[in-house]
């Protein structure tokens, strides 16, 4: 029998965290689903923990890679063996509330292509979250508020709930080898669904913040948004009201990574020169255009009024 959902779960040496994930599909109050757990030639015991929950629930299917690819590999061999209607990603060491997917169901259910939850890093807000009196939203420029980085409008996969045919249509895939791999791929997805996205402010995914994530710490990874960030300007270059949302996302990751490379040491870098000839060509765009927010606004002004010099110096002593 075909489920509802497809669950897809990229694991990496999470043993200390992927029972609480799996235990929160577990606990769901809709019981018609698959999980797909991809285990990414992890070299701790999360294999084996994944192992024991399969043995004691079909619904848990394992997927065992032999070589370490990346999570956009482990949730693109999980999309090719997805049988459900709706496609869900969880990050293995996250939360999903009991009642996510009956919630996105409905919202699924009343001709959504995509519906978002908020998410959380609060474990207080989610686990006292009721998963009721939910207020819904559709925007008519999802696309933009993403770009903008608005508040309710993020560019992860995670905390949504997909129709499967955004996927299926032309085999679309997330880009293997890239840590933004979200980024560059929502705006197509967003464009798949053409306006039949919801948006909920129920905290009903639970993002758990590591130390040793490598969101959270440098590495030459991270200069990866960079790259994609010029895709999505290029991608709406022309489009009179994307192209200026696409423009101040692409400044916003030129300023966020150029105070990490001069935090790093790394002021003087082929990389921190990059960054900084595309905020001097972004900044006035972005300073004067009322759509962004206030923290990229300041960013740009910071950029005009403190020379390149005393901004690096600033992050080295900060």
């Amino acid at each position: 029998m075909t489920p509802l959902f497809s669950i897809i779960i990229p694991i990496y040496n999470v043993e200390a965290y992927l029972r609480a994930c799996l235990d929160s599909v577990l606990a769901q109050s809709c019981g018609d689903w698959e999980a797909l757990m991809v285990d990414d030639a992890s070299t701790d015991s999360s294999a084996d923990i994944a192992a024991e929950y399969c043995c004691h629930d079909r619904r848990f299917k394992l997927i065992s890679l032999t070589e370490k690819s990346g999570p956009s590999r482990a949730r693109n061999a999980g999309l090719d063996v997805a049988r459900g209607r709706y496609l869900v990603f969880i990050d293995s060491d996250d939360m999903i509330h009991r009642n996510f997917l009956s919630v996105h169901r409905d919202v699924m259910e009343s001709g959504a292509d995509i519906s978002s939850s908020a998410i959380t890093t609060s474990f207080r807000a989610f686990d006292r979250s009721m998963g009721d009196n939910i207020h819904t939203k559709v925007y008519h420029d999802p696309i933009a508020l993403c770009l903008y980085q608005r508040r309710g409008v993020n560019p992860s996969a995670c905390g949504k709930v997909f129709s499967s045919r955004l996927f299926s249509s032309g085999g679309l895939r997330f880009r293997e080898g890239l840590l933004y791999e979200d980024l560059q791929i929502m705006p197509e997805l967003m464009e798949r669904a053409a306006g039949r996205i919801v948006f909920m402010d129920a905290p009903l995914y639970f993002y758990r913040q590591r130390q040793g994530s490598i969101i959270h710490t440098f590495n030459s990874a991270r200069l990866d948004v960079l790259g994609v960030t010029e895709e999505i300007e290029d991608r709406y270059a022309d489009d009179p009201v994307l192209g200026p949302a696409a423009r101040d996302r692409r400044f916003s990751a030129n300023f966020n990574m150029f105070l990490l490379l001069c935090g790093s040491g790394m002021a003087d870098s082929v990389e921190a020169d990059s960054c900084w000839a595309q905020i001097r060509r972004l900044r006035l765009s972005s300073m004067f255009n009322r759509r962004v927010r206030m923290k990229n606004r300041i960013g740009a002004l910071v950029s005009i009024l403190l020379s390149r010099r005393l901004i690096s110096w600033l992050c080295r002593i900060s």
